[in-house]
């Protein structure tokens, strides 16, 4: 039966629909629509219950019409849906094995839209809506209507969303790969090597077969990135080792970084080969580093945790160890700028090795005085220095080995490690000191790591002596590393690598192994200890506390401290938020805003009393500073409005005055009511 005058009926109504409800009678075409369904309607009952519905609309007073237009549209769709087909020509197959996602179709319409049209469409604002809508809600992008939106947005034109959405997509399951893998163009661009990222991050080696048919024809940066996925597969070794040989500039290190991450005797052997030293004269030795240089420089070691690599860097730092101290000996400095680079990228290869070698290395470092020795050798005004090795005036780089072995630590968290940074701790005092709290974090019980380390931070009514004071400092530098973490509910230590190949960061994340004792925050917001020093921060950019020269990797004393907070501990709460509380208080000039974001944290409101005396305090300052204090003072309205009220009464007493502008106190009284920030 045809039922196609049905389905012109319904597309009939719709646009009658549109055009007004109270024009329907007179639409002729609606009527021709409803004529072609009157024979269906003798042949069928529930067609013909359709046809009169159609009637009924044109019959019914205006008033009635839109419930009965309702009505009709919904016994039209239920037939409709019930008596359509869809087919094609061919013999039937099993679905494939692969399509086993698991999605939703219960997103409203109102919040998938706008993602939708963010993803395939280009404007200004995407960024934003798109990155707030997976922060609110993630389970929306398992919609099906966004789950191929969302692959296409790899190649969203501001790279940055591109790379969030490479992030998201890593962490879906194996039901993902065929969208990913539909309409891949191995030729293609950017969003074709974010694609082959995605997929070897969700199947590893399960999609091996997949990545040598594409490298047939891949280009450019696509096949720089196949060739890379190809370290997933033990049977590839054969063919990296052919493309090491054929590949040329990326294509060729990318074959060298897979075969770093795979284990044979053949490849190590190969790398031995290429760093072989030369021991029978200095000239052999520097000409044959030289030769070997772009493995150091290209960090072909770094992050790799093979046994036998590990004792290869080791194995070629105790040779430049040897080399500089016959050198010294002998009263000649030979290395140069590069050379001294060189050197920096072996130490930087340390991370992830604990081989028995390298726990050796760790230890002849942690004694050596060779660079000590050779800072004068080449004249009065020279220095030997290991360029961006570490800050001060440090002689010879021991703290940056201290922190060599915490991101070691962390990054494996191997007990051997734990063990050595314990026993380099124990023999060369507060040096290794970072380290050995670190390691006691993620091992120990909290009050056994209390016990343990606090003992440098307690004021014995004494002035603080170097070894208190190195002690306090390497304790702090320990405690960047940590922050109270809302998501897991928990204090992790975490800290940033650069991926080799790469070129991306990426951050390791490690609960403590005990909970945190809080006896730490009484100590280190103490008024008798000093609260100087700059931290490395190894997580996310410095907070605000930190003005001056900036630098995403220096942060201060406060900023430490307010990435312990945590919301849901009473007593933590108390703690932090008294210690800002004094800090906005008598911190000095500009600090009270950043103060008060930690209060905020801390539920912590300001008192009345003391918002008038800072402002007492303020004397003859600028309006605009008055403003922004009384904007960001965690206070409620009420008692804003109240200090406002006396701060009226003390410009009229001449006790305050403010530069800038025009005073406004009305204006700034209703930004307040307004909650306006």
């Amino acid at each position: 039966m045809n039922i196609e005058p049905l389905y012109k009926l319904k597309e009939r109504l719709n646009t009658s629909a549109v055009a007004g409800i109270s024009l329907m009678p007179e639409d002729f075409r609606l009527k021709q629509a409803i004529d072609q369904v009157e024979p269906l309607s003798k042949a069928v009952p529930i067609f013909g219950k359709i046809y009169q519905g159609a009637l009924h609309i044109l019959e019914v007073p205006e008033e009635q019409r839109a419930n009965a237009l309702l009505d009709e549209l919904a016994l039209l769709d239920a037939v409709l849906v019930t008596q359509a087909s869809a087919g094609m020509d061919g013999e039937l197959s099993a679905i494939s094995s692969e399509i086993k996602e698991t999605i939703i179709t219960t997103a409203p319409y109102s919040k998938a839209a706008p993602i939708l049209e963010a993803l395939t469409t280009s404007g200004s604002g995407h960024y934003s809506l798109v990155i707030d809508s997976y922060r609110e809600s993630p389970e929306i992008f398992r919609d099906f209507r966004l789950r191929s939106a969302l692959v296409d947005g790899l190649g969203a034109g501001y790279s940055v969303l591109a790379d969030e959405i490479e992030q998201w997509l890593s962490k879906e399951d194996e039901s993902m790969l065929p969208l990913l893998k539909r309409g891949f163009l191995p030729d293609g661009k950017s969003e074709m090597v974010r694609r082959v990222r995605v997929i070897e991050n969700i199947a590893k080696e399960k999609e091996n077969s997949w990545y040598l048919t594409m490298l047939d024809t891949a280009k450019k940066e696509v096949r720089e990135t196949l060739i890379y996925a190809l370290r997933h597969e033990k049977e590839n070794e054969e063919l990296l080792f052919n493309l090491v040989k054929t590949e040329k500039g990326k294509n060729k290190k990318a074959a060298i970084w897979a075969l770093s991450y795979m284990e044979s005797e053949k490849i190590y052997q190969y790398f031995r080969d290429q760093l072989q030293c030369k021991k029978d004269s200095s000239d052999a030795f520097l000409a044959t580093q030289k030769k070997a240089g772009t493995f150091w420089e290209d960090g072909y070691f770094y992050l790799t945790k093979s046994e036998q690599v590990s004792n290869i860097v080791a194995e070629n730092i105790n040779q430049w160890l040897d080399f500089l101290e016959k050198q010294a000996a002998g009263g000649n400095v030979l290395v140069d700028m590069e050379a001294r680079i060189r050197i920096r990228k072996m130490f930087t290869a340390m991370v992830g090795k604990t081989s028995d070698a390298m726990l050796a290395v760790y230890k002849r470092l942690a004694g050596a005085k060779i660079f000590d020795e050779l800072k004068n050798a080449e004249g009065k005004n020279s220095r030997f220095s290991l360029p961006y090795v570490y800050r001060g005036n440090e002689s010879y780089p021991v703290k940056y080995i201290d922190r060599m072995l915490s991101k070691s630590i962390l990054f494996t968290k191997s007990p051997k490690l734990y063990q050595l940074a314990q026993e380099l701790y124990q023999e060369y005092g507060e040096a290794f000191l970072s380290s050995a709290l670190l390691a006691a974090l993620l091992s120990k019980e909290g009050e056994e790591v209390f016990s343990e380390f606090s003992f440098y931070l307690v004021q014995d009514g004494e002035k603080e002596n170097a070894e208190k004071k190195a002690g306090r400092l390497a304790i702090m530098e320990a405690f960047s590393y940590m922050r109270y973490d809302e998501e897991q509910d928990a204090y992790i230590l975490a800290d940033r690598f650069q991926e080799p190949h790469l070129e991306k960061e990426f951050i390791v994340k490690e609960k403590i192994y005990g909970k945190f004792d809080l006896r730490w925050i009484e100590l280190l917001t103490d008024n008798k200890i000093k609260k100087d020093g700059d931290f490395t921060l190894k997580e996310g950019l410095r907070s605000d506390f930190d003005t001056g020269y900036y630098s995403d990797a220096i942060a201060s004393w406060d900023s430490v401290l307010e990435r312990m907070v945590c919301p849901k501990d009473e007593r933590n709460c108390a703690l932090l938020g008294k210690y800002f509380y004094n800090r906005a208080l008598y911190g000095g000039k500009g600090r009270f805003s950043d103060c008060f974001r930690v209060m905020k944290k801390c539920h912590m409101t300001f008192e009345l009393e003391d918002l008038i005396h800072h402002v007492k305090q303020m004397g003859k300052k600028s309006y605009w500073d008055f403003e922004r204090l009384m904007i960001s003072i965690p206070m409620t309205v009420e008692k804003k409005k109240e200090a406002l009220e006396e701060i009226k009464k003390m410009m009229e007493r001449k006790e305050v005055t403010f530069n800038g502008r025009a005073i406004s106190l009305e204006e700034l009284e209703n930004r307040i009511s307004s909650g306006c920030e």
